[in-house]
């Protein structure tokens, strides 16, 4: 069978998303279902199909051949190599035995980025004690893990469906109270009105007298957040920073998107961290200490960029923010849904928050 029609069927490989053998593995489905069994058919519908880095990749793996002439097993022996960077047996379960729940990670993803670890530690039939104990020990919820502790005969499954629940249970007690005070309340209020608070441009004015100093407008509009009563739930993304999924509060009133020191230390202290002149400071005055930034490939919304990514130095807990800058690259027509003026609002809040996730 002709592999032209699998050149739509079949979506690119993107370095740092998932693993290249589990990208194969899914290439053989599509394969199967197509019946196409001919490797020469199976190698024209990858190269005509993969993405231009990759390509080149591959065009630095076999120098000065003419990839004709490279077997489809060649081919995809090489990248597997190139991409998929095999750790000893130490390493992994050096990784594992660190792994603890992000301060931004749901207890889902917990449990199975842990049980993905397992896979590679060759626990045998340790595997699933090992595992329950590292959920035990990994677990944010302090109370949760005291239960844990307290739990006679606790197997992984058992584990398993006490994590997951209690998040379940957080997240309707917070629905239920969100319900409650909305019929408390007449109108949702985004912002501060201008009785409370001085215009946004005389603010900054005053913001600027009680910093000391003279603050330019470009570091004043880096990130000023006003005071928010948050009656709506906020929108979170699950966004991949360099293959890392990570899980984001989108915030349209920071200019910049930023996480944690703790976040860089555990999960991004690979890339170097580069010096960051931004000022930037909240409504109430409070200056917010920049570490730095880094240059990170994030994926969103089909998008694949490369963007700079702030390190704040502040207390633990801290939700990473998808600001405006990552908003303009991955949303470029987020702005439309505000129109002219942000305290008229053109649609819903529910049509704005659809339209970021979309």
């Amino acid at each position: 069978m002709s592999s032209m029609p699998l050149v739509n069927q079949i979506e690119p490989f993107i370095p740092g998303t998932i693993p290249f053998a589990q990208f194969l593995e899914q290439l053989d489905w599509v394969f199967a279902h197509h019946k196409v069994t001919s490797e020469e058919d199976q190698k024209v519908s990858f190269l005509a199909t993969c993405s231009r880095e990759v390509y080149s990749e591959l065009k630095l793996l076999f120098p000065g051949r003419d990839l004709k002439t490279v077997s489809f097993k060649e081919i995809t022996g090489a990248l597997r190599k190139r991409y998929d960077k095999t750790e000893s047996d130490l390493i992994q379960r050096y990784k594992f035995y660190q792994r603890v729940q992000g301060p931004s990670e749901s207890a889902e993803d917990f449990i199975l980025a842990v049980k993905l670890q397992a896979e590679m530690c060759h626990f045998g039939e340790f595997k699933d004690m090992a595992i329950r104990d590292k959920l035990v020990c990994g677990i944010s919820d302090k109370d949760l893990q005291q239960r844990l502790f307290d739990e006679e005969d606790l197997t992984l499954a058992k584990a398993e469906k006490l994590i997951v629940n209690r998040e379940l249970a957080g997240a309707r007690a917070k629905l239920i109270s969100g319900n409650s005070n909305r019929n408390k309340s007449k109108t949702v209020k985004f912002v501060d009105s201008p009785a409370e608070k001085p215009k946004m441009t005389e603010y900054q004015k005053s913001l600027r007298r009680r910093l000391n100093r003279s603050v330019s407008d470009d570091e004043m509009d880096c990130m000023l957040i006003s005071s928010i009563n948050r009656i709506n739930e906020p929108c979170f993304r699950n966004v991949y920073v360099d293959g890392l999924r990570l899980r984001m509060e989108v915030d349209c009133g920071a200019a910049v998107s930023v996480i944690s020191l703790e976040m860089y230390e555990g999960d991004f202290d690979h890339i170097p961290l580069q010096r960051c002149d931004k000022k930037l400071a909240v409504i109430n005055g409070s200056r917010l200490k920049v570490e730095g930034q880094i240059e990170v490939k994030v994926e969103l919304n089909g998008r694949t960029k490369t963007v700079d990514l702030i390190v704040l130095r502040n207390g633990s807990g801290f939700t990473p923010l998808l600001g405006r800058d990552w908003l303009d690259v991955f949303v470029p027509d987020w702005r439309k849904a505000f129109g002219n003026n942000i305290n008229q609002l053109s649609v819903s809040p529910d049509q704005i928050v659809a339209e970021i996730q979309s």
